[in-house]
This record gives structure tokens, C-alpha cells and sequence, in this order.
């Protein structure tokens, strides 16, 4: 009779410390899930664009801005911890009547003017950024204080678009940008421009577009917290992989026959051609993703004969979310945009 009353007080214990556990488990769980509901990382608003990118469509579905158009990039004011963005979180985007940002350039060109062409993607259009803050206005500044009294003055054309691969920004030259007769062409890669037009947009949009919430995280801020996270990464590690994707054996073919047939025009017409590789704002401190890529971008300008220059290693070493314009948008905000126009710059007045 000892040993079974022994037995069952042994057996009361555990009973009383699991159920201290499992108490302990639940307010630890509680005490966890308030503090995300009151002191946890606050839900930020997505990017929009307001009423939304002005395209037009041309023949073989070819994307343009209407002339005369603006809209807007809308952030969340209050994660704009470098106070850029002001009270409405509204950057504004203005189109001139050709097509492109910025004011409309003087047809034919005036005489004593050296004309830069800056043609890219929403990293050269300046996503995010003021006019005045893009890297081609930034790059005409610095080309225009250092230049030697009496001599030519530079103007710089943003001719980025927004989604532009590159074929598209060779395209885009040839329709409307010839005709404005550039001395100098600066062709601003960035890592997806290989990849189709509408699948950059999709990708885009989706990264922008606010996730679903679902399942235990429509109760839990954890759960939805967690479940943001995974959701980001997950869209990140697609973003990388289509673009390692855009540069298998068709892809590359198209960026060498690309740079080569630029490189002809150009040297037939007397213009300077410069490509600038932009990097993906990701992981400049630690393992960047897309080493490879950038190699191989570096090997086609060489065979084209072409300058380039590759702003990874301007930037490598950063913590690249300093280089957003807005942790919900990556693309490179004032500070990347200045340090790029100054890089630019230093290659330009070599020759």
C-alpha cells in the first residue's frame, strides 16, 4: 500500500508540472503574440501607382508612354526612415511629349551641345526618385561643373521605361531616340533585361501586390508575420531564378548579337557607346546571387568592343536595403542614383 500511495503521489507531480508547462507554454504564446499585435514590426503599406503607368500599346504589342502623361509612385510615409517621400508619400512622374521623362530636348540639337542618350529600365527612369535626383540629370550636372570654360555643354535625355529589356531600349532608340542625334549612347543593363517585357511586369506587380492572408494567420499576427516573410522569399528566389533562366544559350546569344550590332551602329555614326550593368539590390554584403550573370554581361561587352562599366562593385560591401528607395520597392533610391551618375561620370571623362 506505501508504494502504490508513493506511485500515485509521483504521479500527481507530473501530472501538476506538465500542467505548469503547458500553462507556462500558453502564456508564453500570449505574451509572444501581444507583443507583435502592440510592439511588433508594423505591416507596411505597398508601392501603388497612381492611377497607374500610362502605356500605350503599338504594333507587335510594343509598350510606350502616352506623351504628356503623369502619374505617380505612392509609398507609406511612415517607413520612410530617410524622410524623402514627405507627408503624402507621392513622388511624381512627368512624360514630355516624345514619349520619355523629363523636358522635351530641342529638335535639331544646338550647336555647341554634347547629347547623351541614357536609355534603360525603371532604374535609369528613376522609380521612386524625383527628376532632379535620377542618375542621367545627376550625371549632366557633374559633366557640366567640371567642364573647361568655352567649351561644349552636356545634356543628358532619361529615356528609361519603365519594364524595358534590352532589345526593348535598342528598339526604343531606333523609333524615337535617333532622331534627337546623341554624341554619346549610355546603355543601362540591368540583370533582367533579358527577360520578355510583360514577364518583368509580372513579376513586378506581383512582388507589389499585398498577400493573401490565410489560414492561422488571419488570427495570429506571428502567424502572418511569418507568413509574409516566407512569401517574400519566396517571390525573391523566383525574381533570381528567372533571371539566371533569361541567360541560358538563347538568351546570351541575344544579349552578344545585341551589343555587337549596337557597337557597328555606333562606330559607323561616330557616336560613344557605354553600357553600365546595374546589380540587383540583394545581398551586396554577403553572397550576391547573380555573380555568374554579371560575368558573362562583362564577356559580351569585351567581344563587342564596347565600354562598360559594372556598378557591383561600386555598391558591393553595402547593405542594400540603404539603397532602396522604400523596403517595399528595391529599386535604387537617391543615394544609389548619385553614386552611379559619379561612376558613369569618372568612365565618361576618360576619353
Amino acid at each position: 500500500m506505501p508504494q502504490i500511495a508513493a506511485h500515485r503521489r509521483g504521479a500527481g507531480r507530473r501530472r501538476r508540472q506538465l500542467l505548469l508547462l503547458a500553462s507556462a507554454l500558453v502564456v508564453g504564446v500570449a505574451i509572444v503574440e501581444l507583443g507583435f499585435r502592440y510592439w511588433g514590426p508594423t505591416r507596411i503599406q505597398p508601392r501603388r501607382i497612381e492611377p497607374g503607368v500610362p502605356f500605350i500599346a503599338r504594333p507587335g504589342n510594343r509598350l510606350e508612354y502616352r506623351p504628356g502623361a503623369t502619374f505617380s509612385s505612392v509609398y507609406d510615409p511612415s517607413a520612410d526612415s530617410r524622410g524623402y517621400f514627405g507627408a503624402t508619400g507621392r513622388i511624381d512622374y512627368a512624360i514630355n511629349e516624345y514619349g520619355f521623362r523629363g523636358p522635351a530636348p530641342i529638335v535639331p540639337k544646338p550647336a555647341g551641345v554634347v547629347r547623351i542618350a541614357c536609355l534603360g529600365d525603371s532604374f535609369t527612369f528613376g522609380e521612386g526618385v524625383r527628376y532632379e535626383d535620377t542618375w542621367p540629370v545627376v550625371l549632366g550636372k557633374r559633366l557640366n561643373a567640371s567642364r573647361p570654360v568655352g567649351s561644349d555643354a552636356y545634356e543628358t535625355l532619361n529615356a528609361g521605361v519603365q519594364g524595358y529589356g534590352l532589345l526593348d531600349c535598342l528598339l526604343w532608340y531606333g523609333i524615337r531616340i535617333e532622331k534627337f542625334d546623341p554624341d554619346v549612347i549610355v546603355l543601362a543593363f540591368f540583370m533582367n533585361d533579358l527577360m520578355e517585357t510583360k514577364e518583368t511586369i509580372r513579376i513586378n506587380d506581383e512582388m507589389h501586390r499585398p498577400e493573401a492572408v490565410r489560414g492561422l494567420a488571419k488570427y495570429s499576427a506571428v502567424a502572418a508575420y511569418f507568413q509574409r516573410r516566407r512569401h517574400a522569399e519566396q517571390l525573391q528566389e523566383a525574381f533570381f531564378q528567372s533571371i539566371r533562366d533569361s541567360f541560358d544559350a538563347s538568351g546570351c546569344k541575344t544579349l552578344n548579337d545585341a551589343l555587337s550590332g549596337l557597337h557597328n551602329y555606333a562606330t559607323e555614326r561616330g557616336v560613344r557607346v557605354v553600357v553600365v550593368v546595374f546589380p540587383v539590390l540583394w545581398g551586396l554584403d554577403s553572397a550576391y546571387p547573380l555573380t555568374e550573370q554579371h560575368g558573362l554581361v562583362a564577356a559580351a561587352c569585351v567581344r563587342a568592343g564596347i565600354e562598360h562599366i559594372d556598378l557591383l562593385d561600386v555598391f558591393r560591401g553595402e547593405h542594400a536595403d540603404r539603397l532602396w528607395v522604400h523596403p517595399t520597392d528595391q529599386h535604387p533610391n537617391e543615394i544609389a542614383q548619385r553614386r552611379a551618375a559619379e561612376a558613369i561620370f569618372e568612365l565618361l571623362r576618360k576619353k
